[in-house]
């Protein structure tokens, strides 16, 4: 079975968050249920290329579609993400957190930093004592299951779906330990940060490869955000109706990544 890059960035960053690999698979099969564990999942959406998802998404984080649009308006019953948040308060905390981080509204560190503090939140104190216990997976499924995704249909077919695809994510991920390798940390996190003149690392490294695939910049893949970048992103910005301000945020990573 390949291994969906989203996928494994989701299982390895609920690890970091200190799941057991039992309490992240199980998430982890909702997720699949849910959205196949693709983050920027539009509801309805189930094309192989996602353009809608894809489409939707980059209206987000560019403005084109506001905050409120996001919230109370959304197409297809308004589901949205890795876990279909539907309720317009759950939106709205998945909206805060992309805005709050700098990344794009449909990356798994929204996805994941907003499943963790709504875990953490009262109403969900019986669903992280679920997975931080001894339970099985079947019975650590069903809690998660009736108390926080809630989906209409919870009949015992379902319950018995969802509890199949948990010990499938645990047969797939918990026996490796997979760990994301950097070439796909540039794919499933973008945006990663919002980057400028100045900064380096292996997110700048991934920005000068995404703009000379584009042929912005030529033998400038330093992990260095100098100048040639720089440059590049203006260049980049100008040619596709962008604010030219040098700054690669979602709205260039997101025309970089689906153009």
């Amino acid at each position: 079975m390949e291994r969906e890059n989203n996928e494994l960035a989701l299982y390895n960053a609920l690890r970091q968050k200190g799941l057991s690999q039992k309490a992240a698979a199980v998430v982890l099969g909702h997720g699949k249920e849910e959205s196949g564990n693709e983050c920027n999942r539009l509801q309805g959406d189930f094309a192989g290329d996602r353009a809608k998802s894809i489409a939707y998404t980059n209206d987000v984080d560019s403005g084109r579609i506001t905050r409120d649009d996001f919230i109370f308006h959304g197409p297809n019953g308004g589901g949205y993400g890795w876990l279909q948040w539907t309720f317009w308060s759950r939106k709205a905390g998945l909206w805060n957190k992309a805005k709050d981080l700098g990344v794009s509204i449909g990356s798994v560190k929204a996805a994941v930093e907003w499943f963790w503090d709504e875990l953490h939140q009262g109403e969900y104190s019986s669903v992280l004592s679920a997975l931080n216990s001894d339970m099985s997976i079947r019975e650590m499924s069903d809690v998660f299951m009736h108390r926080f995704e809630r989906p209409a249909d919870q009949s015992e077919s379902a319950c018995a779906r969802r509890a199949n695809l948990c010990q499938q994510m645990f047969d797939l991920y918990a026996g490796s330990e997979a760990t994301i390798q950097d070439n796909d940390v540039a794919e499933v996190y973008w945006p990663p940060r919002v980057l400028c003149m100045g900064m380096e690392g292996p997110d700048v490294h991934a920005l000068q490869g995404l703009l000379a695939a584009h042929s912005y910049v030529s033998n400038d893949e330093t992990g260095i955000f100098g100048k040639q970048t720089d440059d590049a992103v203006r260049a980049f910005q100008e040619d596709h109706f962008l604010a030219v301000d040098g700054i690669a945020g979602p709205m260039t990573f997101g025309s970089l990544t689906t153009i």
